[in-house]
């Protein structure tokens, strides 16, 4: 095989290896769930996502009063609607919260 068509068929392999990889992206963006809702107590940060599939789930930081050093707490992984519940032991206070996406 000359070395002009073995280039040739070197560069159409790359090119759909290449063209997959673009594409995992897209399928990864495409499974996360959207139209999501979160509420949040003294002690509690929680989320439930409506549309979209993949999973979710709800992390709250929490503080005790005079440490400045948060601790991270997690809800379950849920789907589909259902509600994801991070919450705070009783003698810390939540700061913040946010969702994860999986």
């Amino acid at each position: 095989m000359g070395s002009k068509m073995k280039r040739a068929l070197q560069v159409a392999a790359l090119g759909g290896i290449m063209a997959g990889g673009l594409a995992l992206p897209a399928t990864a963006a495409q499974a996360q769930p959207t139209n999501c809702v979160t509420t949040s107590t003294s002690r509690t940060f929680s989320v439930s996502c409506h549309a979209g599939t993949g999973e979710y789930q709800a992390e709250a930081r929490c503080y005790k009063p005079g440490n400045p050093v948060p601790t991270l707490r997690y809800g379950q992984w849920r789907s589909g609607g259902e509600k994801s519940i991070a919450s705070c032991q009783f003698d810390e206070e939540l700061r913040d919260g946010r969702v994860r996406f999986r």
